[in-house]
C-alpha cells in the first residue's frame, strides 16, 4: 500500500472510529495518549494527531472559525475538505 493510500486510511479511519459522539475528540499519537478536541485544538495540537499534517490541520482550524463548532462526525467529514472515504 502506497504512503498516500496509508494516510488516507488513516483519515478515513479518523473520521469513522475517533470521532465520538458530539464530544469530537481524537487520540493524539506519541508515548503517552491524550484527547484532542477538534472543536478547541490549536494546529499543533492537531499535528500530534497521526494522519493529520499542516495543511489538514489549518483547514480544520479555520472551518471551524468561519462556521463554528462541528456538531457530529458526519459535519466534520462533510466541512473539512479531504476528510472521509475518498471518491
Amino acid at each position: 500500500m502506497s504512503t498516500s493510500a496509508v494516510a488516507s486510511t488513516d483519515l478515513v479511519r479518523l473520521a469513522r472510529a475517533a470521532l465520538v459522539g458530539l464530544g469530537l475528540s481524537l487520540l493524539a499519537s506519541g508515548p503517552l495518549m491524550a484527547r484532542v478536541d477538534l472543536n478547541t485544538a490549536s494546529q499543533s495540537q492537531l499535528e500530534s494527531i497521526r494522519g493529520i499534517g499542516p495543511s489538514m490541520s489549518k483547514r480544520i482550524v479555520e472551518e471551524r472559525k468561519r462556521n463554528g463548532p462541528f456538531v457530529s462526525p458526519q459535519d466534520f467529514a462533510r466541512r473539512v475538505s479531504g476528510v472521509g472515504p475518498k471518491n
